[in-house]
């Protein structure tokens, strides 16, 4: 009897001098891990998180617990309750699965369910090897936007919750428990939005470069396409314009090429009527720099709308092989300017976005010769 305890205290006093001991794993966001942006709702299997856990005491280590937070801001230090922590939307997420290799090197799955901000996985058998790091996904199943209770503009991100002794469990070959104690940092996913819909823009073929003549001509020709689950309502483009005047007449000053008649914007399955909008200029005194349309057109749920504008580069010389490049700017550059580069809204009534998550602007034109 005396032996047994002498074993079991000297177990109990190993496990302690080991939750003790230097940092036992590391967890990190990997680099493979979507950027913020915007996740469609009703949307299956959307990966959102890639997680890296790194052995760094030498001997390897099975993860049998994890608990995940839904938390924008804050869920680093372990809990999204802290005051200036601000903690995701559940509505947002129906589901969240993780994917793995587990001790045998097969693929394992296990999916959680949101509660009060957390979802916690167990059962678990990810494998770190010694000195090694090995990767974990999450994906999420999102809930329906407009439906119950998911709403356009809901926000999640995932975090994980290692910090304290029952949030997270593993083991070691020596079947040492190591608790949250034993992890170094928590690893943060990116802010997504969901929304209904969302825009998603390209260079169409055959837009315009190379060889021009002065006078009214295509210049910028692109695709605004609307998913499939709701219409894209588009309010506001913001178009950057770089030409050059080497000749001196001043036909791309903001007093001549930043006139109304001057612009057109047409939808190319109707070239023979414009699109009304309205419009405003911004540069300097001898150059045009950016165009803002303000219009009132709609891309349906699952269609592409091309568009082609239209600028008068009349003035320009052909002796001098004046230029005129157009292109889309990112949000970055329209903040700048106090500008949106593109005002949309998702089929929600009320509900409008900038360009912040479109991630393929900016869009670039060729550049024309003339």
């Amino acid at each position: 009897m005396e032996k047994t305890m002498n074993i079991l205290f000297l177990l109990a006093l190993v496990s302690s001098l080991f939750a003790a001991l230097p940092i036992a794993l590391d967890l990190d966001i990997s680099a493979s891990t979507a950027e913020s942006g915007i996740v469609i709702g009703s949307s299956a299997d959307v990966s959102v998180a890639t997680i890296e856990f790194t052995e760094l005491r030498g001997q390897r280590v099975v993860v049998t617990k994890l608990t995940v937070l839904n938390c924008l801001v804050g869920g680093d230090d372990g809990d999204c309750t802290d005051t200036g922590d601000v903690p995701g939307d559940d509505t947002a997420i129906n589901s969240v699965t993780i994917s793995y290799a587990d001790s045998t090197g097969a693929t394992e799955t296990q999916t959680s369910y949101f509660v009060s901000g957390e979802t916690v996985f167990t059962g678990l058998d990810l494998l770190v090897p010694c000195r090694r790091t090995v990767e974990a996904d999450l994906w999420v199943d999102t809930g329906t936007v407009d439906g119950r209770p998911a709403t356009s503009g809901d926000q999640f991100a995932l975090v994980t919750k290692a910090f304290t002794p029952t949030d997270f469990a593993a083991t070691t070959p020596r079947g040492l428990p190591l608790t949250g104690r034993n992890v170094r940092s928590a690893a943060e996913g990116e802010i997504m939005t969901l929304t209904k819909t969302k825009p998603t823009i390209s260079l169409t073929a055959g837009s315009p470069s190379g060889a021009g003549i002065p006078g009214r001509s295509e210049v910028f020709r692109f695709d605004i396409a609307a998913n499939s689950h709701g219409y894209v309502g588009l309010d506001e483009l913001l178009v950057g314009v770089v030409a050059t005047d080497l000749a001196g007449s001043g036909w791309n000053s903001l007093a001549n090429l930043g006139q109304d008649t001057k612009w057109a914007l047409y939808n190319l399955r109707d070239m023979s009527t414009p699109i009304e909008f309205d419009v405003d200029f911004y540069g300097s005194t001898t150059e045009l720099e950016y165009v803002q349309i303000y219009l009132e057109d709609e891309i349906a749920a699952g269609s592409t709308t091309t568009y082609a504008l239209y600028a008068d580069t009349t003035g320009a010389s052909a002796a001098n092989d004046d230029t005129i490049f157009v292109y889309l700017p990112d949000e970055a550059e329209a903040d700048d300017l106090g500008l949106d580069a593109i005002y949309w809204s998702d089929d929600s009534t009320g509900v409008y976005y900038d360009g912040e998550f479109v991630n393929v602007m900016p869009l670039y034109g060729g550049t024309i010769t003339f």
